[in-house]
């Protein structure tokens, strides 16, 4: 479903599997700490421009097979 939460995403450990374009809000930084971003045939959303570009940022990026492009 579609979150309205403003805001960062962080994640640290596991997967967040992603269902829809709205699943992580549409505002705020993504943190990848050890976490996993899983992308879904519902929704393949180019998230690049929020990402975190904090030294030693690990991205964690599972197209789960689906074509993903980030720009």
């Amino acid at each position: 479903g579609t979150n309205t939460y403003d805001g960062g995403t962080t994640l640290t450990a596991g997967t967040l599997a992603l269902g829809s374009a709205g699943a992580i809000g549409s505002t705020g930084t993504i943190t990848l700490g050890g976490g996993t971003l899983q992308f879904s045939a519902s929704n393949t959303t180019d998230y690049s421009s929020r990402f975190s570009t904090a030294a030693s940022q690990q991205y964690n990026l599972d197209t789960n097979g689906q074509a993903v492009t980030l720009a």
